[in-house]
């Protein structure tokens, strides 16, 4: 009876651990200036309702919506945080589905000092943060346009 059970809980760890939720590719992170730029490869366009991206200063809560993707049907997507808070940032991209559902990427640290934060001025213009965008070796400066940024608390 010990032998059944200890099989059949073997074969039910060996099913529901290969539905395990996937991460999102590898997010790419480049901080300059005071500006963080995130940018992956989604590959999940279909059945899409929204893509966010969260921010917290602590890597297990307190994350907070800073931006979205309205439009999702393009698999490269970057995001640029042109406030970000001083210290460490942690950033993760949430996929909304049509269903209901929600997924949550892997998490990703970036730490701006403070002085570069201080010595900004003026958020940069178009052309200086999609320059920022093509170091990533992103494609698709147009994204740009189509981001909702929520300003930072």
């Amino acid at each position: 009876m010990k032998k059944c059970f200890l099989l059949l809980s073997l074969m039910l760890l060996a099913v529901y651990g290969s539905w395990a939720q996937p991460d999102l590719p590898n997010i790419a992170t480049l901080s300059q200036g005071g500006i963080n730029v995130l940018s992956w490869i989604n590959p999940y366009t279909s059945g899409v309702k929204q893509v966010s991206i969260e921010r917290s200063s602590n890597k297990d809560s307190n994350y907070v919506q800073v931006g979205t993707f309205a439009e999702t049907s393009k698999p490269s997507q970057f995001f640029t945080d042109v406030n970000p808070l001083p210290g460490e940032n942690f950033y993760r991209v949430v996929v909304y589905y049509n269903s209901g559902l929600d997924w949550k990427s892997n998490v990703v640290s970036m730490t701006v000092d403070s002085a570069e934060v201080a010595a900004r001025k003026v958020t940069p213009n178009k052309d200086s943060l999609e320059h920022l965008v093509e170091q990533l070796g992103v494609v698709a400066p147009e994204k740009a346009e189509e981001i909702k940024y929520t300003p930072s608390r």
